[in-house]
């Protein structure tokens, strides 16, 4: 895509068409303006007591109407918009409506998770990475790279620019396609033929008993961006999908001109030009209110994960008043929880300190081999929302958790945590930097974690250094003593 057009186009034209892969806030109704917010992102977590956590604000849910077009239960890693108010200094609010809708559900074809960290389904390049939230409830299939050709999944994510799909969650919902199953995919037409378009690598045919909605055949053309639904069979030999309906979809927030928005997401352009860069398809701008959390202007990068607040003006550029920046994760930590603290929002893992916030995305995973203990039911009165939370997990819970190590705290804060199933017997891993090292004791601390290195005498390790063992925990003594280790030093 030319920039510079793209930059024309935003000063000139109210209408993005032509920017970018599919954005969709649903069929919501408004606050009033004065009042109001349009939070798309990431469900971080769900809570007891009828709240829900979106771009790092907790909204009360009780009167909230919730669509969730695929008639499932409202998960952590969903991209959903949230419709209500918000208290931006005590960062909470109040959920007028909340909607949800898949990006994808459909036929996967090609995983490669462990090469290209990708999946191929129905033509659509999925991008998964150790942030995607992945539910399944089948034992044998508990891993994203475990995921069997031919099955049949749900993914919700960040249409970005090449389209290409960035997943936040993906939900095994059987291990085998059966013909009649839904399918679904939104994406940007890539070419139009004689009764035929394709979305990437699908080719989506369609008669006279498909149903066009808000444009015609006649419509039809590269870049748009369409819903294709189909119950029809589809040959993953051929690539080809008959379409029973076929709907224009927005590009960018669908928001009205002065409303506040709130959007998560990746830049997928080169940086920013005269003040202006993409986040998934929506313009956003820049000026000297602009207020930079976690990061400057500098820091806006191609791939760069960041939240933008702001207003839509009326070319329905986001102007933004906040960016907050995504900190970056070096810690992963599966193992034991010695103690928690849900008042002070922190747990100790094999010794590691590690605090959660409103931004860490916290997952139950009750099918990861069997059942949890402690496994909490769904919201009292409705089924739309599975609650757990930080209060949730007790001492000898086995989690895991991806998170930074902030050295002036001595502790990991949390970005994703999961409760999990431990291996019989449980094997525990650290990886992250080396924050200590007690060469007369033959220990070294890895993101906090004790390591005992004594049956390792080749190691020199030194601070700063990246590390990874894997192997038992010993509970008394506070110290992983690992069957594997290794280290790469610090550049």
């Amino acid at each position: 895509m030319n920039y510079r057009h793209l930059l024309l186009l935003v000063t000139l034209s109210s209408t993005m068409a032509l920017i970018g892969g599919c954005g969709d806030s649903g069929n919501t109704g408004n606050a009033s303006s004065s009042e109001s917010i349009k939070s798309v992102g990431v469900v971080s977590s769900v809570n007891s007591g009828q709240s829900i956590n979106v771009n790092g604000v907790t909204y009360a849910t009780g009167q909230s109407e919730v669509v969730n077009e695929e008639d499932g239960e409202l998960d952590v890693g969903m991209v959903v918009t949230v419709d209500g108010t918000m208290d931006e200094d005590a960062n909470t609010g109040e959920a007028h409506n909340i909607h949800y809708e898949a990006e994808i559900k459909g036929v996967v074809i090609v995983n490669d998770v462990m090469g290209s960290n990708s999946l191929n389904v129905m033509g659509q390049t999925v991008l998964v990475d150790d942030l995607t939230m992945f539910v399944s409830e089948y034992p044998n299939y508990a891993t994203l790279d475990s995921i069997p050709i031919n099955a049949y999944v749900e993914v919700s994510g960040l249409m970005l620019n090449d389209g290409t799909l960035k997943a936040t969650r993906i939900e095994l919902e059987s291990e085998t396609y059966m013909a009649g199953m839904l399918l679904k995919v939104k994406g940007k037409i890539t070419d139009v033929g004689d009764m035929y378009f394709t979305i990437n690598d699908l080719t989506v045919m369609y008669n006279d008993t498909t149903d066009f909605i808000n444009l015609s055949k006649e419509d039809l053309m590269a870049d748009i961006c369409v819903k294709v639904l189909s119950t029809q069979a589809f040959d993953p030999n051929t690539m080809n999908l008959t379409a029973d309906s076929v709907q224009m979809k927005h590009n960018g927030v669908d928001a009205d001109h002065g409303e506040k928005v709130e959007l998560y997401g990746e830049v997928t352009s080169d940086g920013v030009i005269d003040n202006v860069f993409v986040l998934n398809d929506q313009p956003v701008m820049l000026t000297d209110r602009t207020h930079f959390v976690h990061g400057t202007m500098a820091d806006i990068v191609k791939g760069a994960m960041l939240q933008a607040k702001g207003h839509l003006d009326e070319n329905n550029v986001l102007v933004a008043e906040k960016i907050k920046f995504q900190k970056p994760h070096n810690v992963i930590i599966s193992g034991i929880v010695d103690a928690v603290n849900a008042e002070e929002n922190y747990l100790q893992v094999m010794g590691a300190m590690v605090y959660v916030d409103e931004n860490t995305w916290l997952k139950d995973h009750p099918h990861n081999g069997g059942e949890i203990p402690n496994n909490p039911d769904p919201v009292a009165g409705t089924n739309e929302m599975f609650a757990f939370g930080l209060s949730d997990i007790e001492a000898g819970n086995f989690v895991m958790v991806h998170g930074a190590y902030m050295q002036q705290k001595q502790a990991i804060e949390a970005r994703k945590l999961q409760r999990k199933k431990p291996d019989h017997p449980a094997q525990v891993h650290v990886a992250g930097p080396v924050t200590a090292i007690d060469s007369d004791n033959n220990l070294l601390e890895i993101a906090g974690v004790k390591v005992d290195i004594s049956g390792f005498t080749n190691l020199t390790p030194s601070l700063g250094d990246r590390a990874s063992a894997t192997g038992g925990y010993d509970q008394e003594s506070m110290i992983l003593i690992p069957m594997e280790m290794d280290i790469e030093p610090k550049e």
